[in-house]
């Protein structure tokens, strides 16, 4: 793989007006320039095709693709991105996140010299933009901390906490033909699944120890109730197959009680933007 790769990002986008600007611009802002941005727009009823019309207008790296009608699901409008992609590398971004300036850089260095297919980030929680402070990453890229993690690790507890925080080798999804479940079932768990397949193609994945990603919350969203996605979470465990055919069994029930017991330590203990 060439030393300056390209990367693909994809953006799913339904009425994002609001968030638009500063996410674009968190993108067009990393210091990792050779990327490509794809906003894949789901028919959105606001001004946002618009707003990237105007970027597009600035900036010839990014481009924009209109659904006709309303998917009623990210997963469609991601698999489209997914079809269009090119280069070496994808990511995703919602389109109401915000990338720290430094993480496809980092992302890209760790994926080169240690040959990682899938490197993901840590993420901090914000309602409030004023709350996000970015802190500068200091000392060499090499002394970044990363945990590694597995197929199984990933079947215990869904790790990526935000599809946004997500590196891929775009080869590892052309060569299996992977893409997202556009089950509407599968609303809200279909990236967990995509990881989950993806993670047992390969064993190089890391998570880069370092809040990268600015995850909006609405106030609403916050709290929430977890259990319709804890009812999804079980109905992915149990209608999982792995690449052989064969399905969890009963071990499914030791992985959802250790995921709902996590998922409730994280809300608890959730980094927001902002905490000391």
């Amino acid at each position: 793989m060439q030393a300056n790769p390209l990367v693909y990002i994809i953006m799913p986008n339904y009425n994002g007006a609001d968030y638009l600007k500063t996410s674009i611009s968190s993108i067009i802002n990393q210091s990792y320039q050779n990327w490509k941005l794809l906003i894949v727009d789901d028919s959105s009823t606001d001004n946002s095709v618009e707003i990237i019309k105007g970027f597009r207008e600035q900036d010839n790296r990014i481009s924009y693709y209109v659904l006709k009608e309303n998917a009623g699901c990210p997963a469609i409008p991601r698999n489209i991105g997914l079809k269009m992609a090119e280069g070496d590398y994808v990511a995703f971004i919602d389109s109401d996140d915000i990338w720290h300036s430094e993480k496809l850089k980092l992302q890209i260095s760790i994926a080169l010299n240690e040959g990682y297919n899938f490197v993901a980030t840590g993420v901090c929680h914000f309602v409030d933009e004023d709350a996000i402070f970015v802190k500068p990453i200091e000392g060499n890229f090499a002394n970044i901390p990363i945990k590694k993690y597995s197929h199984r690790d990933m079947l215990f507890k869904n790790r990526i906490i935000s599809g946004s925080s997500a590196l891929i080798n775009l080869s590892l999804i052309r060569d299996n033909g992977l893409f997202f479940k556009e089950d509407i079932r599968y609303r809200a768990v279909e990236d967990y699944l995509f990881w989950l397949k993806l993670l047992e193609l390969t064993e190089k994945c890391v998570l880069i120890d370092l809040p990268l990603v600015f995850y909006r919350h609405s106030l609403t969203s916050i709290s929430k109730s977890k259990l319709p996605m804890a009812k999804k979470v079980f109905m992915l465990l149990s209608e999982y197959e792995y690449n052989d055919g064969k399905r969890i069994g009963l071990e499914r029930f030791v992985y959802f009680s250790t995921y709902a017991f996590l998922s409730m330590m994280n809300r608890i203990f959730v980094k927001r933007c902002g905490d000391s």
